[in-house]
């Protein structure tokens, strides 16, 4: 009889003890589901860079390509030519309303930094047909009359047109290491919008 009882318990036993771990495998299942799904939406809107986010000294955001302009002497420069202070670039159109405010508010940034710690480039993107030489010395009056105190030039080859520009004025700020630490919708931007990025 005792063997007939534990012959007869134990395949009662072994169906337990399946039925137990069918069940926590369909919970394991459930769970790595449930952290899967919130995984992704978490991936979905959650900004990349908030995630990667680097220490203080290390620069941020994308760095800036090569862009070529020509300078007020008829010079082909590149942008990265500044590297090592922060560079404003003032993407402008000399007939335009707003890039004269634009340049009021530049204003006030250049006379905060000094050149070997901020510098400027205002680069017209809008010659509206005339020749490159014409708009270079239009800039070069607003020189001489005080209008603007920092480097000028235009935008001969087309690099800053074709990357950047839908309307101006457009603000690009790139820190010592050609990084775009700001780079606003077009509009004109305060100067304490500018001087934020450029100290934070």
């Amino acid at each position: 009889m005792k063997t007939e009882r534990i012959s007869i318990c134990l395949p009662v036993m072994n169906l337990m003890e399946a039925e137990n771990i069918k069940k926590i495998v369909v919970a394991l299942v459930a769970v790595l589901s449930v952290s899967a799904l919130g995984y992704g939406l978490h991936s979905m809107f959650t900004d990349s860079k908030d995630e990667d986010k680097m220490g203080d000294d290390e620069p941020v955001g994308g760095v800036l390509p090569d862009l070529y302009f020509m300078d007020h002497r008829g010079e082909r420069k590149e942008i990265h030519e500044y590297k090592g202070r922060f560079l404003v670039i003032h993407l402008t159109g000399l007939n335009s309303t707003y890039c004269k405010y634009q340049i009021e508010n530049l204003t006030v940034i250049r006379e905060m930094y000094p050149r070997s710690v901020v510098e400027i480039i205002s680069i017209e993107v809008w010659n509206e047909g005339e020749d490159w030489e014409e708009t270079l010395d239009r800039m070069a009056e607003l020189k001489s009359l005080g209008t603007i105190d920092w480097l000028y030039g235009v935008d001969a080859y087309g690099d800053f047109a074709y990357s950047y520009m839908d309307s101006v004025p457009r603000i690009v700020v790139m820190n010592p290491h050609a990084r775009v630490i700001y780079e606003p919708s077009p509009n004109p931007i305060p100067w304490e919008w500018i001087q934020e990025a450029i100290d934070s």
